[in-house]
């Protein structure tokens, strides 16, 4: 109950107006994929942090701690905008 209620409100705060699904199943495979504007807004502002991880610091003990940071923001955020995940039902 905790669960559900923790992420109606997060979704509440990054999707204010609840209208549509960031993300949802693929159509192929499992996961989620961008939906909306906002999905793909996500997905390319993710996929330039990890450019400019792997460019700008990508020597440093940083390099590591960010590419995690990154990747659990992602997952977290497509979690909370989206569908739940797994196989389309056909």
């Amino acid at each position: 109950m905790f669960a559900l209620l923790h992420k109606n409100l997060l979704f509440a705060i990054i999707n204010p107006t609840m209208q549509k699904l960031w993300f949802v199943k693929k159509r192929f495979g499992w996961g989620l994929a961008p939906a909306t504007w906002q999905g793909w807004l996500i997905t390319a502002a993710f996929v330039t942090l990890l450019i400019l991880d792997f460019v700008y610091i990508r020597h440093s003990p940083l390099h590591f701690i960010v590419f995690v940071f990154l990747i659990i923001l992602f997952v977290i955020i497509a979690l909370l905008t989206g569908e739940k995940p797994g196989h389309r039902k056909y």
